[in-house]
């Protein structure tokens, strides 16, 4: 099973939202762990056999810089921040939104045909370089 650890607790004082506090209260809704229940790229949903991440866990603590999120977007803003950019490339921009417990969560992927565009909708198509993730809250 691959997990990814998703720093959030850092994110709030790196959040490009002018609005701090709506940015605490929208980490608090992503802080857990979340199961992938659908992967789509470029316009086709992949089987599992297709795929190894199975579960996305977003914690408080801080994990320094990993993600910044902007919830006064519509549609919400969320980039992964790259550690090294000039070795792995720059910022990878999406977005995301939360329906009960289902988390949706759109990037773009394009290095090699310059800096990744964020998406501007839940949506992808061959070859444009997105990928979208449906998660669910995993209950305890």
């Amino acid at each position: 099973m691959k997990i990814v650890l998703l720093g959030v607790g850092a994110v709030v004082a790196a959040a490009s939202s002018s609005d701090p506090e709506l940015t605490r209260k929208e980490f608090a809704q992503l802080v857990g762990e979340w199961k992938v229940i659908r992967l789509e790229r470029e316009g086709r949903v992949l089987g599992k056999n297709e795929y190894s991440l199975e579960v996305m866990v977003f914690r408080a603590e801080d994990l320094n810089k990993r993600l910044r999120i902007d919830p006064t977007k519509s549609p919400k803003w969320i980039d992964e921040i790259s550690p090294q950019p000039q070795q792995l490339g720059p910022d990878v921009p999406g977005l995301y939104k939360i329906e009960g417990d289902r988390l949706y969560y759109i990037t773009t992927f394009a290095f090699k045909h310059g800096d990744p565009v964020r998406p501007t909708d839940f949506t992808t198509q061959p070859g444009d370089h997105r990928t979208l993730v449906v998660l669910e809250r995993v209950k305890k």
